[in-house]
């Protein structure tokens, strides 16, 4: 199938890999407004890493996230129906950081991204965790680890 001109309306089908995959659908976009939604430095108390201490005493995560999505529709609605809801992606990403135990920060960046990629309107998200408190002898002011997933790619 190839594009015309007109522009094709693009739906957005999870992979199983996790993979965003795009596939053309016949039909003009109007007003195509890609955009992001942004949660920046959410707090969480957590069980994440490989030493004992950490798995026992827990400690202070940071989660930074970027979601694309197409902003059409939510800035013509004006309605909640029609947009990711930011308190319960919150509510869903404190229970993953507080509730579950990873020993690597890329498992748990990983989970965060699988969670938000279920929403189908959520077409690439950008996932920045970062752990102050890490027991590293000497300063520094976080490690932490990002990842991409989703997208336009195949």
């Amino acid at each position: 199938m190839q594009w015309s001109e007109e522009r094709s309306i693009v739906n957005f089908i999870k992979g199983t890999t996790g993979v965003m995959r795009i596939r053309p659908v016949r039909g003009k976009v109007k007003n195509m407004a890609i955009g992001k939604i942004i949660l920046n430095e959410l707090s969480f108390y957590g069980y994440h890493g490989v030493l004992p201490t950490e798995r026992i005493q827990g400690q202070k995560f940071l989660v930074s996230l970027e979601i694309y999505m197409d902003f059409s529709k939510p800035s013509e609605t004006d309605g909640l129906k029609d947009t990711i809801c930011y308190v319960e992606l919150y509510e869903k990403i404190k229970r993953l950081v507080q509730r579950e135990r990873y020993n690597i920060l890329e498992t748990l960046a990983e989970k965060i991204a699988e969670m938000v990629l279920e929403d189908p309107l959520a077409v690439e998200v950008v996932v920045l965790i970062k752990k102050p408190w890490a027991p590293i002898p000497g300063n520094l002011d976080y490690v932490g680890v990002e990842i991409r997933r989703g997208g336009l790619s195949g």
